[in-house]
């Protein structure tokens, strides 16, 4: 037996075992420093086993070349010969860097994704997708449930709960084609405009190009006095402007926004208003969605929205809306219960 095979950290049959020349571990296997999780190292080891048809005791004795660092001063402090076989080698190396596994997410976490107010469809959609691979065995039931629920209220989700995909694929398919349809609506919107311009006569597009900085003026004058460049008093209701728009039956009233104006001529496609169905800005900052709302408020349609409204009505100091200062003028008009009578005595 050879002086160097007594020092085995292997069992006799594996130190014994007639090494064959030319054997190499393959360079994309690369080397553990005992800081990353075990089981990533093995997977790519096992798999160049696999390739190359290493027998045990090759993989065994290619093994500790792929160490350094902590890992490799464990290996060499190993009692003698207390390695049996490549098996028992696995096992004592994920047992020694257990602490550095990774932690395993439970299939429950996908429930717990959830699309922020600010972040749009299709950057959510990566996000999800990415995060559901992060999830070992996670069934694809629960990533379409968890999909759907994960969706702000809107269009989307309620089609995606009537009618439930069958595969995930379906799931985000449905999504894509929301968004197509979004942008071809806001496209259509655009080109419908153009045409309400109209299109004269060479005469006529000369002129309209003589006249174009007093069009200019004109747009820029509207821009700066027009309602909806001017954010409406800010009222504390207990709903958002988007949960509003989404939940209370008089925004079937609401009269529908003007188009988009952009100053840079370019649309911030990370932000999407429901109100307008466009691409622009975010639901919760839409002007004219607010002043909408606001409208509503004074004709008392959305009193119920108010924190301690029915408190405000028998307040007089505080009646703010045109709603409450009705309710208190109907109140001044009821003279309420007599105090007394008055006699009187005539002819």
């Amino acid at each position: 037996m050879p002086k160097s095979a007594t020092k085995s950290r292997f069992c006799d049959w594996v130190a014994n075992y007639t090494f064959p020349d030319g054997q190499k571990v393959p360079l994309i296997v690369g080397t553990y420093d005992g800081t990353r999780d075990p089981e990533d190292h093995l997977a790519v080891y096992d798999q160049a086993v696999l390739t190359e048809k290493w027998v045990d005791p090759v993989a065994c004795h290619l093994f500790p070349g792929t160490l350094q660092g902590y890992a490799l001063e464990w290996f060499t402090k190993l009692p003698e010969k207390s390695i049996k076989d490549y098996e028992d080698l696995k096992e004592k190396f994920v047992a020694q860097f257990a602490q550095q596994k990774k932690h395993r997410r439970s299939h429950l976490e996908a429930h717990l994704i959830r699309q922020r107010e600010d972040e749009s469809l299709s950057d959510f959609i990566q996000r999800y997708t990415l995060e559901c691979q992060k999830i070992p065995g996670l069934p694809e039931s629960q990533q379409i449930s968890g999909f759907t629920l994960a969706l702000l209220p809107g269009t989307l989700q309620d089609d995606l709960s009537a009618k439930i995909p069958s595969t995930f694929k379906d799931a985000i398919d449905i999504a894509y084609n929301f968004i197509r349809s979004k942008e071809t609506a806001s496209l259509v919107r655009g080109v419908t405009k153009k045409d309400k311009s109209g299109g004269g006569s060479p005469s006529e597009e000369g002129g309209r190009h003589g006249n174009r900085g007093d069009e200019r003026r004109g747009e820029r004058q509207e821009k700066r006095y027009g309602p909806y460049n001017k954010d409406p008093p800010a009222v504390n209701l207990i709903k958002s402007p988007r949960e509003i728009l989404n939940t209370e039956r008089v925004c079937a009233t609401f009269k529908p926004p003007s188009p988009m104006a952009f100053k840079s001529g370019r649309k911030n496609m990370d932000q999407y208003c429901e109100f307008h169905e466009d691409h622009g800005h975010d639901t919760n900052a839409c002007r004219q969605l607010k002043l909408e709302i606001k409208r509503a408020l004074d004709e008392g349609k959305l009193e119920h929205l108010v924190p301690g409204a029915k408190q405000v009505k028998r307040d007089p100091t505080k009646r703010t809306f045109a709603w409450q200062r009705k309710v208190a003028e109907e109140e001044d008009d009821d003279p309420g219960e007599p105090e007394g009578h008055v006699y009187m005595v005539h002819g």
